[in-house]
């Protein structure tokens, strides 16, 4: 079963809540293909946008064959968008998979 996503704009925030990327100012993402798997923030990520930065690079990679695009040219803001156009999660407890694409193949988890 499946559920459209009915939550405040804090769900899917647009930044790192204080937490800052390793190597990078404050409010600036960049896609590596590292895991920050040791920062709490990314080891239980509060925001779909969080959840999106801890995704690992083959996750993405996969994710970005769907968009037809090469990775190094989708951003975290059209991945984003992807989550919101299709707009579905699979529960509404903690933490709530969310679908990143129509059929569901690729997910995230918000905490």
């Amino acid at each position: 079963m499946s559920y459209e996503l009915s939550f405040s704009q804090e769900f899917f925030q647009t930044h790192m809540c204080g937490a800052a990327v390793p190597g990078t100012e404050e409010g600036t993402v960049v896609i590596t293909g590292e895991h920050w798997s040791d920062d709490p923030v990314i080891q239980k990520p509060k925001s779909v946008y969080q959840a999106l930065v801890a995704m690992s690079h083959q996750e993405w990679h996969a994710v970005c064959e769907i968009l037809g695009k090469h990775s190094d040219m989708v951003s975290i803001d059209d991945m984003l968008r992807m989550v919101q156009k299709t707009n579905t999660c699979s529960n509404l407890s903690t933490p709530v998979e969310v679908w990143i694409d129509p059929e569901g193949w690729h997910t995230i988890k918000v905490y």
